[in-house]
């Protein structure tokens, strides 16, 4: 049924591309220049690899050396975690402390305010780490591996496939396992090739610029340049993932002539499992390499001797929790199959808010901390109608709200942008709560 090359390797799949084909585009001051497959190999085989490095942390940046350090690092089987150069500088440095990174690749701005963490065990090899908060309460580094990444990239391919004229933009950190294997190793898996955006700074131009024919986007991404529309004459397809996507954002697409599909997937299981492939953005097409099924709660439950991640590291406790019995894993998200055995996705088990950008929030222990901070003893976190964070208090009048905005200030502080409180609301007679004392969030209107 399916006609795509599984690879194990992403030297592999760059070796079976006509050598001579295009296979990256980048701007230089002005002028968009153009590798091939072959220039794109020889780059990777003369990278000067430090052999004796265990763990390399690389600031994802976006540039061609970036992307030629990971590629060149993941050939020469030396375990590597990526990192958001978009990140507060202290979450960057609690993450390669996690991991004990030996070696930091990336921009000196901000590698000059970092420090290299003591000496750690020996990280597994030959490994590619994502930080995700996942399921769990805490960012944990995702063990995943080349293998996996290509058997993912393939998986997807067989459903949404791209043509070897196909122009890609990548507009994705590659941090994130969706931009990773979306905003990447798609175009390669196909034999088309990638655009490397110019950045945020650019966003406003790089469609006009570039001129590319496919694109993936966060939600929030999608939402932005659809209504300055900004999306170029000759794109044919978006795909949108990493989280929830307002319908009118998908309709105003649709309706500029451009296919838009949506990916469901999780870092746990190599990015995306699910597709939507019809006319309904919300109805998902299981991928070829997993089995998917519905618990009696409707937690969606995923299968896949090819995709699923080895671990957490440096502390694997609860892996085992994660699955079930007969080995499925448990995404925390609810789901159900329609009759043409369509999935469609419900929500969040877990009290996990998805925002636009695709960052997670575990909101009991960011609740907790602002309780702390503010003092008081009635409070929740969610979005509004634009996605933005929004804090709503309990038993504090409006008036009040003043008084607790100098420390909602310290908190923004120390967020990357999109976790920011940009609004605050107040309950005076307290949050709406179940018998069990449990807030009833969905009841409470974040938009007031």
């Amino acid at each position: 049924m399916y006609t795509k090359t599984k690879y194990k390797t992403i030297l592999e799949m760059i070796n079976n591309q006509y050598e001579h084909a295009l296979a990256l585009s980048y701007d230089d001051n002005g002028e968009i220049l153009n590798l091939t497959y072959k220039h794109i190999k020889n780059r990777v085989l003369t990278y000067p690899v430090l052999k004796d490095k265990k763990c390399v942390g690389i600031l994802c940046d976006g540039n061609l050396d970036t992307l030629i350090a990971i590629l060149a690092y993941i050939h020469n089987k030396i375990t590597i975690c990526l990192l958001s150069q978009a990140d507060n500088i202290s979450i960057i440095q609690e993450e390669i402390s996690t991991v004990g990174c030996d070696l930091i690749i990336g921009s000196e701005d901000i590698k000059k305010d970092l420090r290299l963490p003591p000496k750690m065990d020996t990280p597994p090899e030959g490994k590619i780490l994502f930080f995700t908060s996942g399921t769990t309460s805490k960012e944990k580094a995702v063990i995943l591996t080349e293998e996996k990444l290509c058997a993912a990239v393939y998986n997807g391919s067989c459903l949404l496939e791209l043509k070897p004229q196909d122009k890609l933009l990548c507009s994705l950190p590659l941090s994130h396992v969706f931009g990773f294997i979306c905003g990447w190793l798609w175009a390669w898996e196909n034999g088309a090739s990638i655009i490397l955006s110019r950045g945020m700074n650019h966003i406003f131009h790089d469609f006009d610029y570039f001129k590319p024919t496919a694109v993936s986007l966060v939600p929030q991404m999608a939402a932005f340049l659809a209504l300055k529309k900004l999306f170029n004459k000759e794109l044919k397809l978006v795909l949108i993932g990493a989280g929830d996507c307002p319908n009118p954002v998908l309709t105003a697409i649709s309706s500029m002539g451009i296919r838009v599909s949506f990916g469901y997937g999780l870092t746990e299981t190599s990015s995306g499992v699910a597709l939507s492939l019809g006319d309904n953005p919300r109805a998902f097409s299981v991928c070829p390499l997993d089995d998917i099924k519905i618990a009696d709660d409707y937690e969606i439950l995923v299968k896949s001797e090819e995709t699923i991640f080895e671990g957490y590291y440096p502390n694997n406790n609860g892996y085992e929790d994660l699955f079930t019995i007969d080995g499925y894993f448990k995404t925390g998200d609810l789901g159900a199959f329609d009759d043409n055995h369509l999935l469609h996705l419900k929500g969040r088990k877990k009290d996990t808010l998805v925002l636009l950008d695709g960052t997670k929030v575990f909101l009991p222990e960011v609740e907790e901390e602002l309780m702390g901070r503010l003092g008081v003893c009635e409070l929740a976190l969610g979005t509004d109608k634009d996605g933005n964070v929004v804090l709503c208090l309990g038993k504090v009048y409006k008036s009040e709200i003043d008084s607790y905005m100098d420390d909602i200030d310290e908190y923004n502080r120390y967020q990357p942008r999109s976790k920011r409180i940009v609004r605050v609301i107040a309950i005076p007679e307290g949050l709406p709560k179940k018998s069990n004392g449990k807030v009833k969030r969905y009841e409470i209107n974040f938009n007031e």
